[in-house]
């Protein structure tokens, strides 16, 4: 899997995924994250020919890759093409994003429901990790946050309310938790909007 992560991460550069990730802002950080971009497919990934891809690194580096998600690029509705927006692979239980952030000396760290705002909230100074989606929560993860003074529960503010349910459900199986909402946006889009000080005034950071 670390092979094929490396594979996609060399892609990168002359993609369309390289635009893409720069226009959602992210441009900056997407190398250090090991973005990727599948343009030969892996045996079994043909599928996704032309799709983003997001390894889970491990802070002992690129060789320590514990699955890949990807996501789709263009400028479509998903359902319309009969698949998802993202893609996990088979039989892959949820896994931490970012567990980087988690050997860093803060006193605090943010919580996001999915990867591209994890790389919004880095790239704007804020160290987080991300689970992917409402449902990818797994009660074993709290003791990877305990000892922080305060965990920042970034809730998405989609219509459907999912992200402060997600949040919530969070925040209710830790004692340092505190939810963000971020009314009519999310960590990205708040990003693009109003750039990073508006994110970090989200947590008092000037």
């Amino acid at each position: 899997m670390a092979a094929e992560a490396q594979m996609y991460a060399q892609a990168y550069r002359a993609s369309p995924a390289g635009a893409y990730m720069a226009k959602r802002g992210l441009g900056q950080v997407a190398e250090r994250f090991g973005i990727g971009y599948v343009s030969e497919p892996a045996p079994g990934h043909e599928r996704i020919k032309g799709w983003l891809s997001i390894p889970y690194l491990r802070p002992a580096g690129p060789d320590y890759t514990t699955t890949i998600r990807f996501r789709c690029i263009e400028d479509h509705d998903c359902k319309d093409f009969g698949h998802g927006k993202y893609f996990g692979l088979p039989g892959v239980k949820p896994h931490l994003f970012n567990t980087q952030a988690l050997i860093g000396e803060s006193s605090y760290v943010a919580i996001c429901e999915g990867e591209m705002d994890v790389l919004a909230a880095e790239a704007c100074g804020i160290p987080a990790v991300g689970v992917a989606g409402v449902s990818g929560w797994r009660e074993h993860f709290r003791p990877a946050f305990f000892g922080y003074e305060t965990v920042y529960l970034f809730a998405d503010g989609d219509d459907a309310g999912q992200g402060l349910e997600f949040a919530d459900k969070v925040a209710a199986q830790l004692s340092n938790a505190k939810v963000i909402p971020f009314s009519g946006h999310d960590v990205n889009s708040l990003l693009l909007a109003e750039g990073p000080e508006s994110v970090r005034a989200k947590i008092g950071l000037s």
